[in-house]
């Protein structure tokens, strides 16, 4: 009886290893990243540049870390938030209570300058939306 050879995986050395299609941006040239790195210098943090500790840090601190995510995308608000969460209760939750924000406005502002800006404007110019800033 014949061996079936139509099934057997050729060694790992003839096997051809594909092209690596996508690589993160190293920490501090992410946006993110540097996100992250201004929370540590404005709250004494260390978070180690690691996308756990900072979601870690983000349940730990509700309120303070959405008022910063608030800060770092630049909405529209009026008055400025001083409050991200009065109530954490679910269903119910209670976001940003004291602000009027016209979505419209945010969503149609034009793109923040920054690494992500030219992006930003050939996108729109292309007919998709992306919103980006430094």
């Amino acid at each position: 009886m014949s061996e079936d050879t139509s099934r057997t995986v050729p060694p790992a050395s003839a096997q051809t290893v594909p092209p690596v299609l996508w690589e993160p941006a190293a920490w501090e040239d992410s946006r993110l990243g540097r996100f992250a790195l201004r929370l540590e210098a404005d709250y004494g943090v260390d978070l180690g540049r690691d996308y756990e500790a900072l979601r870690r840090w983000s349940l730990e601190h509700l309120d303070t870390f959405w008022l910063e995510v608030w800060r770092e995308l630049r909405l529209p608000a009026s008055p400025e938030p001083t409050v991200a969460l009065a109530d954490e209760r679910l269903p119910g939750a209670v976001w940003f209570p004291e602000v009027t924000t016209n979505y419209a406005e945010a969503m149609l502002a034009p793109p923040l300058e920054g690494p992500a800006g030219p992006a930003a404007r050939d996108r729109l110019a292309g007919g998709g939306v992306l919103l980006g800033g430094p």
